[in-house]
């Protein structure tokens, strides 16, 4: 406003106060009359300073209360009054008054040193009577004194200008919640292109006042809103995601294939709980939806939500072999750097090099939260005695970064160490690695094709214990190999574990390795089936020689009478073992 003009008409007002100065004494009874009267010209002059406050107050409320146009210059006169009660008065009773001047006195209170008076003024300045509205209430978005800030985002709102939308965005993410809730209801009144993008940042506010708010609007939008909404279901906030959930849910846009469901699917296993529970449905869907989503369940494998990692991980080992060279990539694309260094030493784990071995250690590596104590890891790759204190510790809780590791202790061997250390050795690795289950399957059907028949065998009791059926071809496969290589296996774990699995087929290798006391009794049994208590008690030869006969005292019931026979085992020109002589078809009475 023109300072001339307003120093003119605050004269005036005070040349009407003089006038009507000395007309009797003035009470609060008196102004309620006035008022009822609409007599605005003696309202203005008990405002005058000489007058009680409670005068002054009552004055000033009831020329508000009238909405009198042509008190509005008397009443900004006020602002200098050194009463600050009456000030803040002035600017109440200012901003009931709907006329332009009135607006424009409320736009100058936006620069007063009066923070009560600056809310008033920006709440009240919505009414959209001035154009100068919009620049000073944006202004005051940054107000320092919260109650003025709200209320210039709540008149933004109100005067639909599109100049405020940017400046509202801008502030969606500040302390405040009244704030935000305010910043958000006024965008939405405000609409535009830009608003479904420019709400995302506030999809998981932590108030749920605000998110409720914010998802409210978008739905509003239907499937202009679905594009965002799927995009929030990787957010690595919860909040953020459910925000999404909700949005496609009640868009009815939910997703029904594709990248989009698989997302919404993982989105069903997330939660806040301090241990992770797996449903295998939303493994079994997601695994069915088969590689054309590896990239996705790659890119949730390194998520921040344990639930969304472990469900991602479990569906990329039942897909299996077709994710391997997009877990190669990912790998090498995202992993962390101690992940990264783990998993470029794959080739060095048992079985490699082996697809699974690729596959599992990819998603492995990805997890953001990877971790491998260097002091153990070099205990372990040791071996020996450094390795065992590693594995009897009862902090040791192995994670799958520790199962290459742990496996590698099967291939443990020192002439200087006695069998029976050796055998405890390998039984503190094999318990370590039964306790974690599924964690370690992938590494230990690779480790079944280990050069090494001991980390074989070892490998393949363990999944055989656990009921894996992929296990058995892999042992098949393995011991035909270390067979046409000339490996003994009569005493090795793996020669155990294909006798556990050999079919019909399988018969003429299994018998070109000398048997053992297994194979003995299985021969035995097959024999003479339904016997009771069949043990065998013995077997002598010639150790150092592995074609010399074998002989077995076999122990069997039968008729409640426990008998013996002894079996001898040959090698013949063919190369397979059989008893010789030959069983007879009957046991002896």
């Amino acid at each position: 406003m023109n300072i001339i003009g307003m120093a003119m008409r605050t004269a005036t007002v005070y040349i009407l106060i003089g006038l009507v100065a000395g007309c009797g004494e003035t009470t609060t009874t008196t102004i309620a009359e006035w008022k009822a009267e609409g007599n605005t010209r003696k309202l203005l002059a008990a405002t005058r300073p000489g007058n009680d406050q409670d005068i002054r107050f009552a004055a000033i409320k009831a020329l508000g209360e009238l909405q009198a146009p042509d008190a509005a210059d008397p009443l900004a006169a006020l602002f200098s009054d050194d009463d600050f009660g009456v000030v803040l008065h002035a600017i109440e009773a200012l901003a009931n008054i709907p006329t332009r001047q009135a607006q424009e006195h409320l736009v100058a209170v936006l620069e007063m040193e009066a923070p009560r008076g600056r809310a008033m003024a920006a709440k009240a300045l919505g009414a959209g009577l001035t154009p100068l509205a919009t620049d000073a209430l944006i202004k005051t978005l940054d107000d320092e004194y919260e109650p003025a800030a709200v209320g210039a985002a709540e008149s933004l709102g109100q005067l639909g200008d599109p100049l405020a939308v940017d400046p509202l965005l801008g502030k969606l993410q500040t302390r405040s919640q009244p704030m935000r809730l305010a910043v958000v209801r006024s965008l939405a009144a405000l609409g535009g292109d830009g608003l479904v993008d420019g709400l995302k940042p506030v999809l998981g506010d932590i108030s749920s006042d605000v998110r409720q708010e914010v998802v409210s609007i978008l739905i509003t939008f239907g499937e202009q809103a679905a594009p965002v909404a799927l995009e929030a279901l990787k957010s690595n906030d919860p909040l953020v995601r459910q925000s999404g959930r909700s949005i496609l849910e009640a868009t009815g846009t939910v997703p029904t294939d594709g990248e989009g469901y698989a997302w919404y699917l993982l989105g069903e296993t997330a939660g806040r709980k301090s241990t992770v529970d797996v449903d295998p449905a939303i493994v079994d869907r997601l695994a069915t939806m088969g590689p054309g989503i590896g990239n996705v369940l790659l890119e949730a494998a390194a998520h921040e939500s344990p639930e969304i990692r472990e469900h991602a991980f479990r569906a990329l080992m039942k897909i299996g072999q077709p994710c391997t060279a997009q877990a190669i990539a990912a790998a090498q694309a995202r992993a962390g750097e101690t992940g990264l260094r783990w998993y470029n030493q794959r080739a060095n784990w048992a079985g490699a090099p082996s697809w699974r071995l690729d596959l599992w250690g990819a998603a492995v590596a990805l997890n953001p939260n990877f971790e491998l104590n260097g002091k153990k890891e070099a205990d372990l790759a040791k071996k020996g005695e450094t390795a065992r204190s590693v594995m009897l510790s009862r902090q040791f809780k192995p994670t799958r970064e520790y199962v290459p590791l742990l496996v590698a202790q099967f291939s443990y061997k020192d002439p200087e160490t006695s069998l029976a250390r050796i055998t405890e050795h390998l039984s503190m690795a094999a318990r370590l690695l039964e306790g974690m289950g599924g964690d370690a399957e992938y590494p230990l059907l690779a480790a079944i094709g280990a050069r090494d028949c001991q980390t074989g065998g070892q490998a393949a009791r363990i999944l055989l214990a656990r009921g894996i059926k992929e296990a058995n071809p892999a042992i098949a496969e393995a011991f035909r190999t270390h067979l046409e290589e000339g490996a003994t296996l009569c005493d090795s774990p793996l020669y155990e574990a294909m006798l556990a699995v050999a079919g019909p087929d399988d018969l003429a290798i299994v018998d070109q390795v000398r048997p053992n006391a297994t194979r003995a009794r299985q021969i035995f049994e097959q024999q003479y089936p339904g016997l009771e208590k069949i043990s065998v008690l013995g077997q002598s030869g010639d150790s150092d020689n592995p074609i010399a006969p074998v002989v077995f005292r076999i122990s069997y019931s039968t008729g409640g009478r426990s008998q013996t026979m002894k079996v001898i085992f040959k090698r013949f020109g063919d190369g397979t073992w059989k008893p010789d002589p030959a069983l007879p078809d009957a046991l002896p009475d």
